[in-house]
């Protein structure tokens, strides 16, 4: 079986990632509230996401012949648009629509969980 440099790099980026911002939040004074998790996943979520739109729609458009506005597919269309396309019951279906829709739904799941880790890590 040949080596997959493609899952070892996304597996690095997480990690680095992941200990950055542990890194940079370590000493900051941090207050988990229930909204932290929106506000810091919006913070995010907004460099990244009107670029994310374009090339949904784009691929929407590419595939317009092949596409059936039935219940299954404005169904895939909206699980897309909310980023939760991994956590479905269509998730081999949802990536129809735009191939690396797959990260950026683990990325928003990282930044939605992002303040509960940071602050069960400070508490400790």
């Amino acid at each position: 079986m040949p080596f997959d440099f493609g899952m070892r790099a996304c597996e690095f980026l997480f990690l680095s990632s992941g200990f950055l911002i542990g890194y940079n939040y370590y000493n900051a004074s941090f207050e988990y509230t229930y909204k932290s998790p929106f506000t810091y996943a919006y913070k995010h979520l907004r460099s990244f996401y009107p670029y994310y739109l374009l090339n949904l729609f784009y691929g929407l458009y590419l595939n317009k012949d092949s596409i059936k506005f039935d219940l299954t597919h404005v169904e895939l269309l909206l699980i897309n648009l909310l980023l939760i396309a991994n956590w479905s019951n269509h998730r081999g279906k949802a990536r129809f629509y735009f191939g690396i829709s797959w990260f950026l739904d683990n990325i928003f799941y990282c930044y939605f969980i992002s303040p509960f880790l940071l602050f069960t890590i400070i508490l400790n």
